[in-house]
This record gives C-alpha cells, sequence and structure tokens, in this order.
C-alpha cells in the first residue's frame, strides 16, 4: 500500500537542492553585475601613483572575465 509522500524522500530532497541551485545562481548573477560595474568604475579611474596603478592593473587583470587562470588558495604546511 502506497500512502504517497509529503516533503520526504528522494523527491523532496531534490526539490531542495534544486532550490539552493536556483538562489546560488542568483546570487553568482548578481555578484557577477556588481563585478562588471566596479569595473567599469575602476577603468575610469586615474591612478596618479605608481602603486595605486599597480593596485589598479592587479585588480583589473583579476576581474577579467576573459582571465581563465583564476587564483588558487595555497595551503598551510
Amino acid at each position: 500500500m502506497n500512502v504517497g509522500q509529503i516533503n520526504f524522500g528522494p523527491a523532496a530532497e531534490a526539490g531542495i537542492e534544486s532550490l539552493k541551485i536556483r538562489s546560488l545562481e542568483s546570487q553568482i548573477a548578481d555578484l557577477t553585475s556588481q563585478r562588471k560595474m566596479l569595473r567599469r568604475a575602476l577603468q575610469s579611474c586615474a591612478a596618479l601613483t605608481p602603486a595605486v596603478s599597480s593596485a589598479k592593473h592587479e585588480a583589473l587583470l583579476m576581474t577579467d572575465p576573459e582571465n581563465l587562470d583564476l587564483p588558487t588558495e595555497k595551503l598551510l604546511p
């Protein structure tokens, strides 16, 4: 006899995972939009000292959407 499932079992777990994935995708879209806006603002700013110029250049390189070599975390010994 099958009584049915209400928020239990594999179907509910899949639904929860789907909600989590959609939430993460939404967060990624928001962060991507913010990153693009910050890059545009940074590109229009003048770097008046060599230190600022270097930091600006690094920030633009790190946030370049064409840059596929993302920095990796260094593990502690």
